[in-house]
C-alpha cells in the first residue's frame, strides 16, 4: 500500500478525534473539573433575586438602605425598614444554620468591636449615668445607651451576614436599586421644594435640610436626616455603579452626590480616582476622567450656580477666603474643627472604655468653650466618635478594619480600590458610624475580590471582568 492511501485512509480518524476533543472543551471539561468551587459556581444561576427568604429580606434590607428617615416608623426612635428587614433576614440565617459561602475579610476586628462597644456599655451600666435624663437624652440616658448598643449589634451583625450569605454581587444590585430610588425622591423634594410644598414629605417620615451651595436654599438631604449622609452614600454607590457599568446608577449616583451639597464626599470621590489614578494607571481611566473634567469646565464656564457651588465648596475646605459668601462657611469648618477637637479631649479623660455609646451629646458641653449650647451635640466624624464613646482600642479596630479592606482592594478592580479610599474619606464627615450605608460598604469590600476571582479564574462571567477590561 503506498504512503498517499495510508494517509487518505488516516486522515478520517484525525478528523473524529480532533471533533471529540473539541466537544469535551470548554463547557464539558468544567462540568468534569475535579474542584467543587468550580462546579458550585457553573450551577449558580443568575436570578433577578437572591435564593431563599433570608436572602430576599437581605437584599430588601440593602435596597431600602436610603430611607434612613423618610418612610420609617416612629416607635420613639425612626425604625427603618433596612433594619427590620437586615435583623429578620439574620435570625433566618441563624435558624437555617447554612455555612457562610465566602470569608469576611478583618471579621475578627469587627467582632472586637462590638465586644467592646458591649463592655463600654456594660461599665457605665455599672456605674451608673452621668444624669438620669439631660437635654436631648428624653428617654433616659441609660435606655439610650443600650438603644445605641442595639444599634451597633444590628448594623455589624447585617453586616458580616450580607456579606458572607447574600454577597457582594447582590449587595451592588441592591445598592444600585437603592440609589435610583434616592434619586426619584430627590427630585420629588426638589420639585416641591420649589413650590414651597417641601414639608408635605413630613407625612412620610421625611425631613428637610436646606443648603446654599448654589448661593441660593435649596433641598439637599433627600431620604436621609442630613446632606452628608446622602453624599455618602451616592459616593458608595457611584463606585459601585461603575463596577456593574449600570448607567442608570451612575447617573443618580451623580446626580445625589451633587444634590447632597456634601464637600467631603465630593472630595472623597476625587481622592479616591486620584489615589486609583495613581497606584493602577490607564489610559482609559485617564480619558475618562479628562472628559470629565472638561465637561465640568463647560458646566462651570456658562452656568453661574455651578460655579458658585463649586466656589463655596472649596472655601468650607478653607482652600479660598470665604468671608464673601456669608457666615455659613465659616461657620461650618470652624464647628467640624471644633467638634473633632472636643472629642479628642474626652477621649484623653476616658481613654479606655471611652465615655459610653451615643453619649458624646451630653459631654459635648462640658468639653465647649463656648459653654451650654442646650442640644445635643454630634461629634461630625465617625473615627472621634468611636475613640470618644467606645474608647482607643476599639478606634483601633475599626481603623485597623478599614486598612485591611484597602490592602485588600489594591490588588482588586480599581473601582474596588476607589470604594475603599472613599470610605476612608467619607467617614471622616459621617455624623455616626452606626449607620447601614456604612456597614453594607464594608460587607462588600470585607468579600468581593474573593468572589470576583473566583469568577473569573473558573467562568470568566461578563459581570465581574478581568482587571485587565475593569474600570
Amino acid at each position: 500500500m503506498s504512503r498517499f492511501e495510508l494517509a487518505s485512509r488516516a486522515r478520517p480518524l484525525q478528523h473524529a478525534m480532533a471533533g471529540k476533543r473539541a466537544s469535551s472543551s470548554p463547557s464539558e471539561s468544567l462540568v468534569s473539573a475535579h474542584s467543587p468551587l468550580d462546579l458550585k459556581i457553573q450551577k449558580k444561576p443568575a436570578g433577578r433575586s437572591p435564593k431563599g427568604l433570608a436572602s430576599k429580606l437581605m437584599f430588601l434590607a440593602v435596597c431600602a438602605v436610603p430611607f434612613q428617615q423618610a418612610l420609617t416608623i416612629p416607635v420613639g426612635f425612626p425604625l427603618k425598614i433596612s433594619e427590620v428587614a437586615g435583623l429578620l433576614a439574620v435570625v433566618l440565617y441563624l435558624v437555617e444554620g447554612r455555612k457562610s459561602s465566602s470569608s469576611y475579610s478583618g471579621s475578627f476586628l469587627q467582632w472586637g468591636l462590638l465586644a467592646l462597644v458591649t463592655i463600654s456599655s456594660l461599665s457605665w451600666l455599672v456605674k451608673g449615668p452621668p444624669l438620669s435624663t439631660a437635654v436631648g437624652y428624653e428617654r433616659g440616658m441609660d435606655f439610650d445607651m443600650l438603644l445605641y448598643l442595639g444599634y451597633a449589634i444590628i448594623v455589624i451583625f447585617v453586616s458580616w451576614f450580607a456579606g458572607t450569605r447574600l454577597g457582594p454581587k447582590w449587595i451592588s444590585r441592591g445598592t444600585g436599586v437603592a440609589i435610583v430610588a434616592a434619586a426619584f425622591y430627590c427630585l420629588l423634594q426638589g420639585a416641591l421644594s420649589v413650590v414651597g410644598l417641601e414639608d408635605t414629605l413630613e407625612t412620610l417620615g421625611g425631613a428637610t435640610q436646606v443648603g446654599t451651595a448654589y448661593g441660593f436654599g435649596f433641598t439637599r438631604n433627600g431620604p436621609f436626616l442630613e446632606g452628608n449622609y446622602l453624599g455618602f452614600f451616592a459616593g458608595v454607590a457611584l463606585f459601585l455603579a461603575l463596577r456593574s457599568r449600570s448607567r442608570a446608577a451612575i447617573a443618580s449616583a451623580a446626580f445625589c452626590l451633587i444634590y447632597s451639597q456634601s464637600t467631603v464626599a465630593l472630595v472623597g470621590v476625587v481622592i479616591g480616582i486620584l489615589v486609583v489614578a495613581l497606584l493602577r494607571p490607564s489610559g482609559r481611566l485617564a480619558g475618562a476622567f479628562a472628559g470629565v473634567v472638561l465637561a465640568a469646565l463647560i458646566v462651570l464656564s456658562v452656568v453661574d450656580s455651578a460655579a458658585i457651588y463649586l466656589t463655596r465648596q472649596l472655601a468650607k475646605l478653607g482652600l479660598i477666603e470665604g468671608d464673601a459668601f456669608g457666615a455659613s462657611i465659616e461657620y461650618s469648618l470652624r464647628n467640624r474643627t471644633a467638634t473633632i477637637q472636643r472629642g479628642l479631649d474626652m477621649s484623653s479623660d476616658f481613654l479606655l472604655f471611652g465615655v459610653g455609646p451615643g453619649r458624646y451629646g451630653y459631654w459635648d458641653d462640658f468639653y465647649s468653650l463656648s459653654g451650654i449650647s442646650g442640644g445635643r451635640g454630634i461629634a461630625n466624624n465617625a473615627y472621634v466618635q468611636v475613640l470618644a464613646e467606645v474608647g482607643i482600642v476599639a478606634a483601633l479596630c475599626f481603623a485597623g478594619l478599614l486598612v485591611i479592606l484597602i490592602v485588600r482592594s489594591v490588588r482588586g478592580r480599581r473601582s474596588t480600590l476607589a470604594l475603599a479610599v472613599f470610605l476612608v474619606v467619607g467617614l471622616n464627615a459621617s455624623p455616626s458610624w452606626t449607620v447601614l450605608p456604612v456597614w453594607f460598604a464594608i460587607a462588600f469590600l470585607a468579600t468581593c475580590e474573593r468572589e470576583m476571582s473566583a469568577s473569573v479564574r473558573t467562568l470568566g462571567e461578563r459581570s465581574w471582568p478581568t482587571q485587565g477590561r475593569a474600570i
